[in-house]
């Protein structure tokens, strides 16, 4: 489990897509201080079944690139958690992506009170129905107006 102050930190995100990790610093500088920590890229479910013929390590790395992904699980002091899916554009499809991370979490044996939730930038206010029908919060961030020089991706 990561701190707040590690999150923002750029080894914490060095896996994760620029444009991806700009959202999560963005919610962990916002939020950051209601939480007691945070793990980045949770892999959940059982992946795609190996290739008998490879290696045994080889068949490991196959096991785990092919499981789902949570972007963010969020560490609440209660014990509660919050498994978040960051989006640039996110549609119809992202609810139920995020509703099977749900299932897989649970599956897995994660903590049992949960919270799924999406980290995106505007959206199209008639998805907003469809994720608070589904029980998704969402957090909203315009990084175009709000930006953090630390988040400008290099690429960009």
């Amino acid at each position: 489990m990561l701190s707040a102050d590690q999150v923002l930190s750029a080894r914490a995100l060095k896996q994760t897509p620029s444009w991806e990790a700009a959202f999560i610093r963005a919610f962990v500088r916002t939020y950051g201080s209601n939480y007691i920590g945070f793990d980045i890229n949770v892999r959940v479910g059982p992946g795609q079944p190996v290739d008998p013929g490879l290696h045994p390590s080889w068949q490991y790395a196959q096991s785990q690139v092919t499981r789902k992904r949570i972007d963010l699980v969020a560490w609440r002091p209660d014990g509660r958690v919050e498994l978040f899916e960051v989006k640039r554009a996110p549609d119809a499809e992202t609810v139920k992506q995020i509703l099977d991370y749900g299932q897989l979490w649970a599956n897995d044996g994660g903590a049992a009170v949960y919270q799924l939730a999406l980290l995106t930038p505007p959206f199209r206010p008639s998805l907003l129905a469809h994720l608070m029908a589904a029980g998704v919060a969402s957090y909203v961030f315009d990084l175009s107006a709000t930006i953090n020089p630390d988040d400008v991706p290099a690429d960009a």
